[in-house]
Parts: structure tokens; C-alpha cells; sequence
């Protein structure tokens, strides 16, 4: 522990004894908490792995003969013991989230037991690839990204052993639930997230009101579409149902959770800062977009496509809501895949409310942009 550290602790442990100081002997308790909190966190970009394994002073027989793998892991047992076990009688959040199996720790303890020899092995023991798959501040991307080539992969297989009919469609849901279901896997097995917590409606107003553009314009769509419309064309039951309902609906559930859960899982384990925003937004923006002109580029496609990721990932990131999106998804899909079995009118009033729905899609990525970097204390 460094002086002013020291010093901050030998304080605190005085704030706490007095009763009229024991409020700002929390206060000075979590800014310390804090303070350590960031330099571990730091310490993950600033080292490399066979750092982590060392022992800066072999020869000492104090706390500084100790790896820092070690010691973040003796530091937050302690913390996990005394806050959950001692003090709220609860069950360790070591065990409620399984971090003993996802680091296939023998031990249960603060590790004071260890030898030398057995704290290296310890803190050798898996490390870079819990690095890669657990850290909650990248390895989302990583997943996405997986998930995102494996289910690519069959899709693709689909395509070239069926037909696209009704057969293909029902692949294609099914394969849907599959990866969503993998999401939701990956999400609570090695980022922590439970599954209730990733598919809770959260903060309803923050949610609509991030995405009030795209409400707005789905609405101006629909409203549109039902002016134009006269009737459908080459659409029989079986394929409304596959393609048009089912597909649409898995598309949705799988997308969002693979797209924005796991893909923007970063953004709420570090700074939520201008750049940060930027980032992860951008992301969603080219890797949605990027998504839909795998095997066909158009530039167009790439444009209206990743905006659609940039406007969910807005909502998702300002209240980490994934319902809401994957219901606007769902019903957006469900009229975008309408329209090329739809036969419309000529009247004029379909034509130019037509004709503005290009700005109200301006509109509505400006909107997003806007309430993005707008600061807000109800933000996740």
C-alpha cells in the first residue's frame, strides 16, 4: 500500500470508531475502494501475463512476497467474505456467480496458505485464457464476434442444403433460439450476467425515451405502409408464418443479445465517457452493418443496416434494456419483410410519405446521436 493509501486507511479506521464521523468513514472507505478498484483494472492493459505470475521480492517474507495475480485474488476474497458471509449473511458472490469454476480454483480461501512455489502455479494456472473469454471489459467483443462466425457458418450451410422456403425458414428460427440461448450461456458462465438480469425489463422511461426516434419512425413506416397498401402477393400462410412471424421474432431475440448484450458488455464495466460512447456505438454501427452485406455488398445496405445498430445499441447502452429493442426489432422486421410481397397504390400521399421516410431516418439517427452524449444520473 502506498503512503497516501496508508494514510487514507489509518483514517478511515479512526472515522468508523466515532459515531459522528462513521458516515464520512464509509465515504472515505468506498473512495478508497475505488481507488484500488482502478488500478487493478489498469493493471490488466499495463502488464503482461507472465507479469501477473512473479514475485517482485523472493527473498522477503512480507506481504510484498506475493504475485499480483494473488493478491487481486486474496484482496476480493477478503471483500467477498467479510461484506457477504460476516456482515449480510449471504451466500459469497464467489460461489452465487461460480467464479470458482469459471477460474478452476481448488481453493475456497483467501490463499494465505500458499508457498511460493504453489502462489506461481496458482496465478500461471489459465490465466491468459481467462484474459481473453472472462474479462468483463473485452471479452464481449470476442464472443460476438464467435458466436457471430459460428452461426454465419450454418447459416451458410442451411442456404446450400435447402431450399429457401418454409423448410429454410423454420432452420433458420430454430437456429436463432440456439445462439440466443449461447448468448444468454456465454453472458451468465463467464460475464457474470445472470440471465434474469440480461432479459429484465429495465428502466422503462430511459429506455422509450432513447428510443423515441426509432418508435417515431417504425410508426411513420407502418402508417405509410397502410396507406399503400392493396394487398399481398406470392405469400401463402405457411410462409407469412415462417418467415414473416417466426424468423422475425427469433431474429430479434438472437440478434439483440448477440449484438448489443454481448457486444457492448464492455461499455458498462468501464468509463461511460465520450470516447467509450463513441466507441462502442461506432461498433455496433459497423458490425451490424457489415453483418448484412456478407455475402451481397451495397453500400445502401451497409448505411440503413448498421444505423439500425447504432440506434439499438443507443437504447441499450443509455439503460441497458434489451426487451425493448428486441421488440422494435421484431416489428420492424416484420414490415421490411412484408414489403416485397406487398402490392401498394399510386396515390399521392403514399408517395410523398414515402418519399420522407428517408428524413425521418436522418431524423431519427440525429435523435440518438443527441440523447447518446447527453448526461443522465438515471443512466445505467
Amino acid at each position: 500500500m502506498n503512503l497516501s493509501w496508508s494514510e487514507l486507511n489509518k483514517n478511515i479506521q479512526t472515522e468508523l470508531k466515532k459515531k459522528e464521523t462513521f458516515s464520512q468513514g464509509i465515504n472515505s472507505l468506498i473512495f478508497l475502494r475505488n481507488e484500488i478498484f482502478t488500478v487493478v483494472e489498469n493493471l490488466f492493459s499495463d502488464l503482461s501475463q507472465n507479469d501477473f505470475s512473479l514475485l517482485p521480492f523472493p527473498k522477503s517474507k512480507g506481504n510484498d512476497n506475493a504475485t499480483i495475480a494473488w493478491s487481486i485474488f486474496h484482496l476480493f476474497r477478503i471483500e467477498d467474505i467479510v461484506c457477504n458471509s460476516l456482515i449480510k449473511n449471504q451466500q459469497q458472490i464467489f460461489f452465487q456467480n461460480e467464479y470458482d469454476k469459471r477460474l478452476n480454483s481448488k481453493i475456497i480461501t483467501t490463499g494465505n496458505e500458499f508457498t511460493n512455489e504453489q502462489m506461481i502455479k496458482f496465478s500461471k494456472g489459465g490465466f491468459m485464457l481467462k484474459k481473453i473469454f472472462c474479462n468483463k471489459r473485452f471479452s464481449g467483443i470476442v464472443w460476438a464476434f464467435i458466436v457471430g462466425a459460428l452461426f454465419m457458418g450454418f447459416s451458410i450451410l442451411g442456404v446450400t442444403l435447402m431450399p429457401t422456403n418454409v423448410s429454410w425458414y423454420i432452420y433458420s428460427s430454430v437456429l436463432r433460439i440456439v445462439f440466443g440461448f449461447i448468448c444468454l450461456f456465454i453472458l451468465n458462465k463467464f460475464l457474470g450476467r445472470s440471465i434474469k438480469d440480461v432479459l429484465s425489463f429495465k428502466n422503462p422511461k430511459l429506455a422509450f425515451i432513447s428510443g423515441f426516434g426509432f418508435i417515431f419512425y417504425v410508426a411513420f413506416f407502418i402508417i405509410t405502409y397502410k396507406i399503400g397498401y392493396m394487398g399481398t402477393v406470392g405469400l401463402p400462410l405457411g410462409l407469412f408464418w415462417t418467415q414473416i412471424i417466426f424468423q422475425q421474432i427469433t431474429t430479434g431475440f438472437y440478434e439483440e443479445l448477440n449484438f448489443r448484450s454481448l457486444l457492448l458488455e464492455g461499455y458498462f464495466n468501464g468509463n461511460k465517457d465520450f470516447k467509450n460512447k463513441l466507441f462502442y456505438s461506432l461498433l455496433s454501427f459497423i458490425i451490424f452493418g457489415a453483418l448484412h452485406v456478407i455475402t451481397d455488398f451495397s453500400l445502401s445496405t451497409f448505411l440503413s443496416t448498421g444505423s439500425f445498430g447504432f440506434v439499438m445499441a443507443v437504447i441499450y447502452m443509455k439503460s441497458k434494456n434489451i426487451i425493448l429493442p428486441m421488440i422494435l426489432h421484431f416489428v420492424e422486421d416484420v414490415f421490411a419483410n412484408l414489403f416485397p410481397y406487398t402490392l401498394f397504390n399510386n396515390l399521392p400521399l403514399f408517395e410523398n410519405l414515402f418519399a420522407a421516410l428517408w428524413y425521418v431516418n436522418i431524423g431519427m439517427i440525429i435523435y440518438s446521436i443527441v440523447i447518446l452524449f447527453i448526461k443522465d444520473k438515471k443512466e445505467i
